[in-house]
């Protein structure tokens, strides 16, 4: 019977005993509590003579009832003075790729940028500078390349290496639309499926690009019967008003349904409001500025009313969080709506760091946050996430389960890729992580390594120091 081992998962014993080789030997894993009470928690069974070996280093597949609990039993069987050596932790692997297809291996580091050739077999006629770390690029370049082919625009990650994998392709054939110019979206698809992104370009011949879709627009509303216009309007900026719904058989709401082109929807500013005036008689207009003024008049529904309106441009930035002062700006303390709205950009702190490296995708005052992590919401929810949001941790401090379990410990450099049986992307792990409380369960991965004797111990390897280490 082995030593207990308080308050562990998987456990590791690390124990020897002399036991007889000629007939099957099960193993039986127990649980007991502090009145000594005992549970089976599973059986796993080894029979030498079966498998045919006088030996054995391996795994046993545990179960209980008959029935495969998942887990496993590892141990090594010898008869003379050596162990069996097992499955090595170092293996070598070597690929074919002749087509040189993306290998879908993701690194911590990305670099992305974008090269443009023919569609069809043709060279690369011009590639890209590359971002770092970023999740929606905008690289602002300028290139002059033929238009009587079709042209592929491909993008391509990177990492520290210089690794290179194909994310997405998209495809500009001018000819086949019918036009010498361009100024749009090409979908990004990759192996003939959408992939949901978008490549924003333009193509000129002469001077001047094509004018695209433009940010601002105008839309005038007839409402003779002076109903309520549905819009729910964020007032906290102080130049402009923020839709964040419009409310459904509402005026607004038949006027898109009319007028795909120009909605009024959420995720909407409101810069202008101008109201037929009949009061004095002269048939002159009122016109509004300011989010506060443009609100009252909303409120009265006009029966004619005119809007100023811009449309949103939307963007992702991931943030790496210094160990205090979380995202590094400041907002409402009464936030409305579906969005947090900006009014400062701390000094020193995440966002002023991310808009020093990408000066051609700042966060500014007045912007809106409306998602954290991938996750949109109201505004109190946003709020939650953002003090929730947590750092890209690359030091593990010191956790109190060491001290209880030397086989066992928790070292710098490893991995949790789980939290209470829970997998997924590292920022859901970050948010498992900020939400565990008294007793949590990490899964943890490191480089495998064969349990060696004091005498064959390997050197110590070299202190790597980081350029900054932060606390997760």
């Amino acid at each position: 019977k082995s030593q207990q081992k308080k308050n562990v998962v998987d456990p590791v014993w690390n124990e020897e005993c002399e036991l007889p080789a000629d007939m099957p030997l099960k193993f039986t894993v127990f649980q007991a509590d502090a009145d000594g009470k005992t549970d089976v928690v599973a059986c796993a069974t080894l029979d030498l003579v079966e498998i045919g070996t006088d030996e054995f280093n391996g795994e046993l597949p545990l179960e209980m009832d008959e029935n495969p609990t998942g887990g496993v039993l590892r141990l090594k069987a010898k008869r003379g003075d050596e162990y069996p050596t097992g499955k090595g932790s170092e293996f070598t692997v070597s690929i074919d790729n002749p087509k040189k297809k993306a290998l879908g291996l993701e690194v911590d580091n990305r670099f992305l940028y974008f090269g443009v050739g023919e569609a069809i077999g043709g060279e690369e006629l011009f590639k890209s500078q590359q971002k770092k770390n970023v999740v929606d690029p905008v690289w602002n370049e300028e290139c002059e390349i033929p238009a009587d082919m079709p042209l592929k625009f491909t993008v391509f990650q990177a990492d520290v290496d210089g690794k290179t994998d194909v994310l997405a392709c998209a495809t500009l054939d001018l000819a086949e639309i019918g036009t010498a110019e361009f100024n749009g979206e090409l979908p990004l698809e990759m192996d003939g499926n959408p992939t949901g992104g978008v490549l924003m370009l333009k193509a000129k011949r002469g001077d001047e690009y094509p004018t695209g879709q433009g940010s601002e627009f105008t839309v005038s509303i007839d409402n003779p019967k002076k109903k309520a216009l549905g819009l729910e309007v964020d007032n906290l900026d102080p130049a402009k008003l923020f839709v964040f719904n419009v409310k459904k058989s509402s005026v607004m709401d038949r006027y898109n349904e009319e007028q795909p082109e120009n909605k009024i929807e959420a995720g909407c500013f409101i810069t202008g409001v101008t109201v037929a005036d009949d009061s004095k008689g002269d048939g002159k207009d009122s016109s509004s500025r300011g989010s506060q003024a443009m609100e009252k008049v909303l409120k009265k529904n006009p029966k004619q009313v005119s809007f100023v309106c811009k449309r949103a441009k939307m963007f992702r930035v991931p943030l790496s969080l210094p160990e205090k002062g979380g995202i590094g700006v400041q907002t409402p303390t009464n936030p409305l709506g579906n969005s947090l709205l900006i009014t400062e950009v701390k000094a020193n702190g995440a966002v002023e760091a991310w808009n020093d490296a990408n000066p051609d995708q700042i966060i500014e005052t007045w912007d809106r946050i409306v998602a954290i992590d991938g996750k949109s919401g109201k505004a109190a929810e946003l709020t939650k996430l953002a003090k929730a949001a947590q750092k890209s941790a690359n030091v593990v401090k010191p956790l109190s389960a060491n001290d209880a379990n030397p086989d066992q410990i928790i070292e710098p450099w490893d991995r949790i890729v789980a939290i209470d049986g829970k997998s997924g992307k590292a920022a859901e792990l970050q948010k498992l992580a900020k939400k565990a409380q008294k007793s949590v369960v990490l899964t943890i991965v490191r480089v495998a390594s064969e349990v060696v004797s004091e005498e064959a111990a390997p050197e110590a390897a070299p202190e790597v120091v980081p350029e900054q280490t932060v606390d997760p």
